[in-house]
């Protein structure tokens, strides 16, 4: 069957990775340059091909890919590209956590090319923890709300498991920097420098609104990179301290997130309601605004001739005007001179609440 068909795919696709990886650690031996550059760019290429040209259309079929489950743009347009970008992530990185001795060894040029490529990943590989940790929230119908065990689907499994792969790759390339480290301190500058204008870059050019999330995971892995190996964290509790600071970073943006997504639903919800071309509701309003103008008791109570209670008011206006059209809404009066001096409430000595004036508002001129 189809789902059968996905199974096998994706089976078949992690085995081509792994032997590919293996490929090229053995040809990094005598190529360390080329075969490392070449692997990166294949692994590029081949997100691009499965993301712009699904060339395998019964693959795209399936739920996984389907967009209205979770797209978060044209690279990720679905929750089976967002896992198939951290697979692929993860298996590049595989690569350099293997091949990291080969670099240790000869000019330093190598050194510098390891230190280079291993930072521009790690940077990428924070933005996509913190965006896709966000568009799992935003731009999906996942939930992650784990309260009620019965609500985790398979969906939630796989946007899960995308985050897993992300933050062991991060894991792995921490590993290699904090050796890389041990053996030329010099290299933290280096790093710092690289972090810095990563972080300038998604500021000033790409205008993140995690950009403030970023520059902590930033701060907290330069920390784990060159923090002495003699002190009171050895490194399996560093990688614990790692992974409970990032806990608390996924926590906070979940919140976050959530708080957005549940605003949004709600503001969606209230112009669905809101029907701003019903022509009953203008009928009514019309003949309420018509009556209103030739109603003399109010005209009496503006001008003093009569007093009536606060409550009794509200009660003739609700009974007589608002009954049929607005009985599901709560309803502010307000009765003002011609020159916006408050009348009604009694007590009333402040300026009108600023969100009753975004309501459309009935003016009435009293005869």
């Amino acid at each position: 069957g189809h789902g059968n068909y996905i199974i096998f795919l994706a089976l078949g696709l992690i085995l081509l990775l792994v032997s590919l990886t293996r490929f090229f650690f053995i040809w990094s031996h005598s190529h360390p340059y080329l075969s490392t550059s070449a692997y990166i760019l294949f692994l590029v290429g081949l997100k691009v091909l499965l993301s712009f040209y699904p060339v395998l259309t019964l693959l795209h079929q399936s739920d996984v890919f389907n967009p209205e489950v979770f797209a978060s743009g044209s690279f990720d347009p679905s929750l089976g590209d967002f896992l198939l970008s951290f697979l692929l992530l993860f298996f590049g990185v595989f690569l350099m956590y293997k091949n990291y001795f080969l670099f240790l060894q000869g000019i330093k040029s190598r050194f510098i090319f390891y230190v280079t490529i291993s930072n521009i990943i790690l940077i990428f590989t924070l933005y996509s923890l913190l965006n896709g940790l966000q568009n799992l929230v935003l731009n999906s119908q996942i939930d992650f709300f784990f309260k009620n065990i019965r609500s985790i689907n398979e969906y939630t499994i796989i946007g899960i498991g995308g985050l897993g792969l992300g933050l062991f790759a991060t894991l792995f390339l921490l590993s290699r920097l904090r050796y890389f480290y041990m053996h030329y301190t010099t290299c933290l500058r280096y790093i710092l420098l690289m972090h810095a204008i990563g972080l300038a870059i998604c500021y000033f050019i790409f205008h993140l609104d995690i950009i403030e999330m970023q520059a902590v995971l930033s701060l907290l892995c330069l920390i784990y990179i060159a923090w002495p190996e003699k002190k009171a964290l050895s490194a399996m509790n560093a990688t614990s301290a790692v992974l409970m600071v990032f806990s608390l970073i996924a926590a906070n943006e979940f919140y976050h997130s959530t708080t957005i997504k549940e605003k949004n639903e709600r503001s969606l919800l209230a112009e669905k309601i809101a029907d701003s071309q019903d022509p009953d509701m203008e009928t009514d309003v019309s003949e309420i605004l018509q009556r209103l103008s030739n109603d003399t008791l109010l005209a009496d109570c503006i001008t003093g001739r009569k007093s009536l209670a606060q409550d009794s008011i509200e009660i003739y206006l609700d009974n007589k005007y608002f009954d049929k059209i607005l009985k599901d809404f709560k309803i502010n009066y307000y009765l003002l001179t011609s020159d916006s001096t408050v009348i009604y409430p009694f007590n009333s000595r402040q300026e009108i609440p600023k969100e009753h004036l975004k309501m459309t508002a009935l003016s009435v001129h009293l005869k």
